[in-house]
């Protein structure tokens, strides 16, 4: 069979281009230090590295997660510590207080000094992890207590004939202490009566008062000694009202603004971690706030009975506080064996893909001399068999 020259010539720089080829690939190899540049190079090899790379941002995004996590705890952690140091101190004052020696100056200084103390707790009830605010619950973005607005349950003269309920209810906005007397006593509720009680209101110390009032229902609206509503009401058990009962109703700093949710992390594909302790949680339901309030009263009019309750719930609140710190410490604890797997997760996983990816560079070194030595033998062999000048023109 006849070999024409442009059969011969084809099959020649066929060999040529697939030599080149084969330079080439090796020569990219070289230079990535990967074995699989394109599919073509290992379909198999190259899906598995994908999944692993999915893993890998899977991983990091976990990690990322456990960080902001592990910050929220810790700013968590040393607020409840400090709050636990607060109420320490509370104690301490109180019970040098509560001796029968003490006096009423003493007293009253005992009482301011809780003061500053609530002040301080209310700022670290506000303490911020970044720009979140942690015993907010979900409603992260605010404050969780405002510096006004919370009701205390109305405090009532020891003196006073009265001695059923008394509650308070409705909103405020600022701080104030409302005095209500009772110029006239009666039953509560009982309308039209002669015995009807009759009061009158203070918002200045005692210093004026509103006009006098009937007393016809078991809600008494609170309002300023100029007779203008407040939002607030008083809320009367029935019962018998003497005449001189007073009544004082507070709205002091640490009104509670945030909800009871909690903010969780995932930190692995079927896990969540809980990062906070809501303001509900922490303050409302055991009391907080409301206890050293407590204290603080029966301290400024020396009542020494009721700073002893005080102290009672000082401890249960110690005891709460005690309760959160360890659940903290042991959420903490969990973040620290979730980070070590996950770093060892992430480092396996690179490892794997490193190990479809990587080149033998001793291997890859090799098979590129040999292709370069395949192409060099190819283009030479073609030099020979046609002119240069037709080599040159194609």
């Amino acid at each position: 069979m006849r070999v024409t020259n442009s059969t011969m010539f084809h099959g020649m720089m066929n060999q040529v281009s697939r030599n080149m080829q084969e330079f080439h690939k090796w020569n990219e190899m070289i230079s990535t230090e990967r074995r699989i540049n394109r599919i073509s190079d290992d379909p198999a090899g190259l899906a598995t590295a994908l999944r692993h790379r999915g893993n890998s941002a899977a991983y990091a995004q976990y990690s990322q997660n456990i960080r902001d996590a592990e910050e929220h705890l810790r700013t968590t952690d040393r607020a409840l510590n400090r709050l636990q140091e607060v109420l320490i101190r509370a104690r301490e004052i109180a019970e040098t207080a509560a001796t029968e020696t003490a006096s009423e100056m003493e007293k009253q200084i005992a009482a301011d000094q809780i003061q500053e103390l609530i002040n301080e707790a209310i700022g670290i009830a506000n303490t911020k992890s970044r720009d979140r605010y942690v015993f907010a619950g979900t409603n992260s973005e605010f404050p969780a207590f405002s510096l006004g607005g919370r009701i205390l349950t109305p405090l009532a003269s020891t003196s006073n004939e009265f001695n059923g309920l008394v509650s308070a209810s409705g909103s405020f906005s600022g701080t104030g202490e409302f005095v209500v007397r009772f110029v006239q006593g009666g039953d509560v509720g009982a309308d039209g009566e002669p015995t009807t009680a009759m009061y009158q209101i203070s918002s200045d110390g005692g210093t004026t008062w509103s006009d006098a009032k009937s007393f016809t229902n078991l809600s008494l609206p609170i309002t300023d000694s100029d007779g203008n509503d407040t939002g607030l009401f008083m809320d009367f058990e029935p019962g018998r009202i003497g005449e001189g009962d007073i009544f004082r109703l507070q709205v002091v700093p640490g009104k509670y603004l945030g909800d009871n949710g909690h903010i969780e992390f995932n930190n692995n594909m079927f896990s969540r971690v809980n990062t906070n302790v809501n303001g509900i949680e922490l303050f409302e339901d055991t009391g907080f706030f409301d206890s050293l309030y407590q204290l603080k009263n029966a301290l400024s009019h020396g009542n020494n009975i009721e700073i002893s309750e005080a102290l009672g719930h000082l401890d249960s609140l110690q005891t709460d506080m005690q309760r959160m710190v360890v659940a903290s410490g042991i959420a903490l604890n969990r973040i620290d064996i979730t980070k070590s797997n996950l770093t060892a997760l992430s480092e396996s996983v690179i490892e794997n893909i490193q190990n479809i990816e990587r080149v033998d560079v001793v291997e890859v070194l090799t098979r590129f001399a040999m292709a370069e030595n395949a192409l060099n033998a190819s283009v030479a062999a073609l030099s020979k068999v046609f002119p240069r000048g037709l080599l040159s023109y194609l």
